[in-house]
C-alpha cells in the first residue's frame, strides 16, 4: 500500500545537513541563523522541563555571548576538571577522550582527533574536531530526571570564504573559537532529519538515555593515563587506553583538546562516563571476551598475530542481518599505522611552524572489507538487499517514529509503492555531498558498485519471497536488539 507523503516533505528530512567546512553557499542550505532565541523555547513541555541548557538559551533577555566552546562550557558550568558545588555535594567535572567512535561524527574520530566528553552535574558535552557543532544533553528540572539531547552548530570566518574552511581551520584550536552563526535545536526538532538523537538514544520509543557501547573494563577504544607495563603485571599485546594516549601526545604534544588537558585525564577514565550511561546498554561491545579471543594466552604465550573474535564477528552479522546497531571496531586503534605515522608528522609539523594540515579524517584502512567493519562503508561486494540493510535499515524501519515523513520509505520494499521507490532512487543516485542524499553524509557509505547494484536492483522490482522476508525481519526488528547479558 502506498503512504503518499509529499516529495518535498520527505526531502526536507534529510536536506538541512551541511558539509563541514563548505563555503558560504553551502552552508546557506542549513538555514543558519543568529543565536537569538532558538524555536523550541516556543514550545510548552520545553518550559516544564527547563534544563540547564534551556534556561541558557531561553531566556527573555539578551541572548548569552558565545563565540567560543570556552564559552559555551563557562555558561553551562562545563569546565574540564573544574570542581562544582559544596561541601559534601562537591563534584568535579570529569573529562573522557575516545579514540573510535560509532556516533555520527565517527568518521572523524581517531587517536589524533578524539571524541571528548565533558560530564558535568547535570549536563554533558561531546566535540570532535572537524564536525562544526557539540552534542549536548541534559537532566530536566522538575523531578523527572529525564534527558534532553540538543545539537549546536556553529560556523568559522572560513565558512563565509570562497574556498570554504581548510583542514588546518577545522582540525587545530582554531575550531574551537571565532564562532559565528550559531544554530541550537532540540532532539525533537532533529528527529526528522540525519542528525537524529533519537534514533539511537531513544530507538523503539524507549525514554532517551545515555550510550555507551564498551560499558565494561576494559575500555580499549578509550584513552587512559595508567600505564599497564607499570603496574608488573601482564598487559598483553593488545593496544591500551594508554597507547592511544600516545598517539596521542605524539601529534598534539601539551596543546588542550576542547580544552581539556589529556595528561591530567583520570586512570580508567572511562569508568567516569560508565558512571553516568548505567550498565543497561541497547548494543553492547564485549571488550574482555574480544582481547581474550584476539589474543590467547597460551602455554607458549601470545601468538605473533591476533585471531579473528567470534563475539565480535557474532555481532557483527547481527547488525547485517538488522537486528542490532553496529558496535566498535575489535582492534582498539582501527586506523591505518602508515596513515596515522604521515598525520602525526603532519601536526607536529603544524605545532612547529604551522604548516597547512592535510585532511586528518583520512586516517583509516584503504582496503574496503576494512572500512566496512570499521563502519565507514556498506560491505564491498554486498548484495543489494544487504546493502539495504545496511546503508538504510538503521533509520528506516519499524521501530523508530512512524508518524514523520522519514518513515515514508522503508526497507521493507514489498509494502513500497512507486511513487516512493522512484524517490527513495533519485535520492541515492545524487552526488554523496549534495542536500538530500540517501544515504546522508555522515552515515554509512554506499560504494559506487554497491550504489549501482542497488539502483538496479530497485528498478527491477525482481524480489524473491525469500528476500522480502529478509527485507522484513530487518524492517520489524529495526537494529534495536545486542542488550548487555545479565552476567557482566
Amino acid at each position: 500500500m502506498k503512504r503518499l507523503l509529499s516529495g518535498a516533505c520527505w526531502l526536507l528530512a534529510c536536506s538541512a545537513e551541511p558539509v563541514p567546512g563548505g563555503s558560504k553557499e553551502t552552508a546557506d542550505t542549513a538555514a543558519w541563523s543568529e543565536l537569538v532565541r532558538p524555536a523550541f523555547c516556543e514550545r510548552d513541555e520545553v518550559r516544564a522541563r527547563n534544563t540547564a541548557i534551556d534556561a541558557l538559551f531561553c531566556v527573555d533577555a539578551e541572548p548569552p555571548a558565545i563565540a567560543s566552546l570556552r564559552d559555551l562550557q563557562e555558561q553551562l558550568d562545563l569546565i574540564p576538571f573544574a570542581t562544582q558545588g559544596e561541601g559534601v555535594l562537591r563534584r568535579r567535572n570529569e573529562a573522557v577522550l575516545l579514540g573510535h567512535s560509532t556516533s555520527l561524527p565517527g568518521q572523524l574520530v581517531s587517536p589524533i582527533n578524539p571524541r571528548a566528553f565533558i560530564i558535568g552535574k547535570v549536563s554533558t558535552l561531546a566535540f570532535v574536531r572537524g564536525a562544526q557543532e557539540v552534542e549536548l544533553v541534559s537532566r530536566a528540572s522538575d523531578g523527572s530526571d529525564a534527558l534532553t539531547f540538543y545539537l549546536l552548530r556553529y560556523q568559522q570566518p572560513c565558512n563565509h570564504s570562497e574556498q570554504g574552511c581548510s583542514s588546518t581551520e577545522l582540525y587545530t584550536r582554531a575550531t574551537e573559537t571565532g564562532w559565528t552563526d550559531l544554530h541550537v535545536q532540540d532532539d525533537s526538532e532533529l528527529e526528522n532529519t540525519p542528525f537524529d538523537c533519537r534514533a539511537c538514544h531513544a530507538r523503539g520509543g524507549e525514554q532517551a538515555s545515555l550510550l555507551m557501547r564498551e560499558v565494561d573494563g576494559p575500555w580499549t577504544h578509550f584513552f587512559d593515563t595508567l600505564d599497564p607495563a607499570a603496574s608488573g603485571g601482564d598487559a598483553g599485546p593488545e593496544v591500551k587506553g594508554y597507547d592511544l594516549l600516545r598517539d596521542y601526545l605524539a601529534a598534539k604534544g601539551g596543546e588542550p583538546y576542547a580544552e581539556i588537558d589529556a595528561t591530567r585525564l583520570t586512570p580508567s577514565t572511562a569508568q567516569a562516563l560508565e558512571v553516568i550511561v548505567g550498565l543497561s546498554q541497547p548494543v553492547y561491545f564485549d571488550s574482555l571476551a574480544i582481547e581474550r579471543e584476539r589474543w590467547p594466552l597460551g602455554p607458549d604465550g601470545y601468538e605473533d598475530a591476533p585471531r579473528r573474535s567470534s563475539t565480535w564477528q557474532a555481532s557483527y552479522d547481527a547488525w547485517k542481518r538488522g537486528e542490532q546497531l553496529a558496535v566498535p571496531h575489535y582492534d582498539p586503534r582501527p586506523t591505518s599505522s602508515e596513515k596515522q605515522a604521515r598525520l602525526t608528522e603532519a601536526y607536529a609539523r603544524y605545532r612547529q611552524d604551522e604548516s597547512e594540515l592535510p585532511d586528518l579524517s583520512d586516517i583509516f584502512p584503504d582496503d574496503p572489507a576494512l572500512r566496512a567493519e570499521v563502519g565507514l562503508e556498506v560491505e564491498p561486494e554486498a548484495a543489494p538487499v544487504d546493502a539495504l540493510i545496511q546503508a538504510c535499515g538503521p533509520c528506516h524501519n519499524d521501530v523508530l517514529n512512524q508518524d514523520i515523513s522519514r518513515a515514508a520509505f522503508n526497507i521493507d520494499l514489498a509494502r513500497m509503492g512507486d511513487d516512493e521507490l522512484d524517490l527513495a532512487i533519485a535520492r541515492i543516485e545524487l552526488p554523496r555531498t549534495a542536500a538530500g542524499v540517501m544515504p546522508p553524509l555522515r552515515a554509512r557509505a554506499l560504494t559506487d558498485p554497491a550504489r549501482k547494484r542497488l539502483v538496479d536492483y530497485l528498478r527491477s522490482d525482481a524480489r524473491s519471497s525469500e528476500v522480502d522476508q529478509q527485507l522484513k525481519h530487518a524492517a520489524e526488528m529495526g537494529m534495536s536488539g545486542g542488550r548487555r547479558p545479565s552476567r557482566r
